[in-house]
């Protein structure tokens, strides 16, 4: 297997939740890029589904939200470069 690009100290989590195909087509491009990411499920929690439920899929970069609902694997790469 490949080696990720993206350092394995940097933290990214990913939000979402289940029967999103958004969410779903989220992951693929993650999976692609072979980047370690935290997966998250708002349902998980009452204060996360509040923040997030029409926003996922969301992508944030430490404290940063850095991507959400539809994106590409362009606007990825670009948002794991900062």
């Amino acid at each position: 297997m490949a080696k990720s690009p993206y350092s394995p100290f940097m933290n990214i989590q990913f939000y979402t939740k289940a029967g999103c195909p958004l969410c779903e087509e989220a992951e693929e491009l993650l999976d692609a890029l072979e980047a370690r990411y935290e997966k998250i499920d708002i349902y998980r929690d009452q204060a996360l589904f509040e923040r997030y439920r029409y926003r996922v899929p969301v992508i944030r970069v430490g404290s940063t939200d850095v991507l959400e609902l539809k994106f590409t694997l362009e606007d990825l790469k670009k948002a794991l470069s900062l």
